[in-house]
């Protein structure tokens, strides 16, 4: 009896230490985990190797967040999920830029203190990011404005930056 209980217990163990990033997603799951997370995502793609090292892409669409449809999408490194990022679904300016303010504000309740932000400006575009860290995961949300307001949204969960953390 007391060998079955330590087993329970090594098997459980590492699962109760799963880092969360986002909904039912945590740092280190397999795409079968994902897809038995979220039976409705669909890959989009898969390489050896994309860009910043990410090899598998896998997408939910029609996310609900602030009465907003959103998509996203899950990016595994070495077969294990990596990072998510959500993307509004309206590409609209003036609904975008109401977005961006109330997405802040959550992330501003949910999170509390902000722990970095960056803006940049081009002579065409600008770009600002606000990041929090929680739990080892850092959320940022980050935006890009054209002349006629935001042309790019999104929020980005990720794990690279406590991974390197890990070994301090």
């Amino acid at each position: 009896m007391k060998l079955f209980l330590t087993v329970i217990l090594l098997a459980v163990s590492p699962l109760s230490n799963a880092q969360s990033l986002w909904g039912k997603a945590s740092v280190g799951m397999s795409v079968e985990d994902l897809r038995a997370a979220y039976p409705n995502a669909i890959e989009i793609d898969h390489e050896p190797t994309r860009r910043g090292g990410t090899s598998d892409y896998w997408q939910v669409n029609d996310v609900r967040i602030a009465d907003e449809k959103f998509t996203a999408s899950f990016y595994f490194r070495e077969h294990r999920l990596d990072s998510v990022i959500l993307r509004p679904q309206s590409r609209e300016p003036h609904k975008m830029a109401a977005i961006a303010e109330t997405l802040r504000a959550a992330l501003m309740q949910k999170y509390g203190q902000i722990a970095g932000q960056s803006q940049s400006k081009g002579e065409f575009i600008r770009g600002s990011r606000v990041s929090w860290i929680t739990d080892g995961t850092t959320v940022s949300l980050e935006t890009i404005e054209g002349s006629s307001g935001p042309i790019s949204l999104q929020v980005r969960y990720d794990s690279r930056i406590s991974n390197a953390a890990s070994n301090l």
